[in-house]
Order: structure tokens, then C-alpha cells, then sequence
């Protein structure tokens, strides 16, 4: 078990009940002596928050349950699994998927653990994963483009409806580049250094 994804998965659970990203990464990250693992509880955590209505979007069509009749710790396990595989190309699907369901057994959901290998699966595979929505376009109908923006974009509704009211949707949509993987720029503090 990789202890990048355990990291990730605690960091990502404490964002989630509350805590603030910073704090809860740097707690998980400063238990990690590899840099490679550091920077992959980083990619991991939030890269599953910036995705994460796209990612629930798909767990509950391949779990067939809304998020709210699954277990938060079972669901949190199947975001990073589902992020690992929508979005990173250099984990092999296997290796996500396995070690979700190996995730799930060392936090206690033993009993999960099948339910996470069969949402996994699906979703890795392209066959059967269900498709975000489509771009509407320009003229697709305004709850066509609200879907696409607020679960393929993966921004809240709220303020997914609030951009097209302002500035209709071939702009807003022109803005979904800076969501996609990779595109952001991260500012981190160099602890050695001050500025006085």
C-alpha cells in the first residue's frame, strides 16, 4: 500500500469535514520523507477536490447509490480511485484500482472492498463508464449547459448558473482550460526563506 494514497486519503477526508486544504496537506505531506510521495498526496488530494463533482458524477452511475447512501470513508476512497483514473496517466489502472481496494481494507471497510473494486473497474473501464455530459454549445438548452459546467467543468451550480447569466456560455466555457489537470500553478512557501 502505496503511504502517498493513505496521506491523501486522510488529508482528503479532513478537507471534507471541515479543515482547511493548507493545513491538512502539510500535516499529511510532513509525515512522508520521499518528495515523490509528497508530491503525490499533493496531486492526489487536490486534484480529487478540483474534479470532484465530475468524479461523483461518475460514482454514482457506476455504484448505481447516490453519495449520500454511501459510506464517507468508502466514498472518499472511491473519488481518488476515479480521480487516479480519469485523470493521471502515468498510474496504470490496475495500480489505482488496486490499491483503493487495499485503501478501504486498511481503514476498516473490509466489507467495502468489493464494492470499491467493482466501481473501479467500470470506471476504468471506457466500455462501460458513463459518459460525462456533452458540450451543448452555444444552443443547447440552458439545463443541457448547466450539466455540462457544473459536473464535465466540474464547478458548483450555483455558480455555473451564475456565469451564464452574466456572460453566456461560450465564455464561461472558454474558462474551463484553467480547470483541466496540470494547468494550475501552485505557490508554495520555501520554508528557508523570509521576507522581512
Amino acid at each position: 500500500m502505496s503511504p502517498a494514497r493513505m496521506a491523501a486519503y486522510w488529508a482528503l477526508r479532513a478537507v471534507l469535514e471541515g479543515e482547511d486544504l493548507p493545513r491538512a496537506l502539510v500535516r499529511e505531506r510532513d509525515r512522508l520523507p520521499d518528495e515523490r510521495d509528497r508530491a503525490l498526496v499533493t496531486e492526489l488530494t487536490t486534484g480529487t477536490l478540483r474534479w470532484l463533482a465530475a468524479l461523483d458524477y461518475l460514482v454514482v452511475r457506476t455504484s448505481g447509490r447516490p453519495t449520500s447512501r454511501l459510506d464517507p470513508e468508502v466514498l472518499a476512497v472511491l473519488r481518488l480511485g476515479a480521480y487516479q483514473l480519469l485523470y493521471l496517466d502515468r498510474i496504470p489502472a490496475s495500480a489505482a484500482v488496486n490499491e483503493s481496494v487495499t485503501l478501504a481494507k486498511r481503514i476498516g471497510k473490509t466489507s467495502a472492498s468489493g464494492l470499491v473494486n467493482a466501481v473501479l473497474r467500470r470506471v476504468a473501464d471506457t466500455a462501460e463508464r458513463p459518459a460525462l455530459p456533452r458540450n451543448p454549445g452555444p444552443h443547447g438548452s440552458r439545463a443541457a449547459q448547466l450539466a455540462y459546467l457544473s459536473v464535465a467543468g466540474s464547478h458548483p451550480a450555483w455558480l455555473a448558473a451564475r456565469w451564464l447569466d452574466r456572460v453566456g456560455f461560450e465564455r464561461v466555457n472558454g474558462t474551463r482550460r484553467f480547470n483541466k489537470p496540470g494547468s494550475q500553478e501552485r505557490v508554495r512557501p520555501n520554508p528557508g526563506t523570509y521576507i522581512y
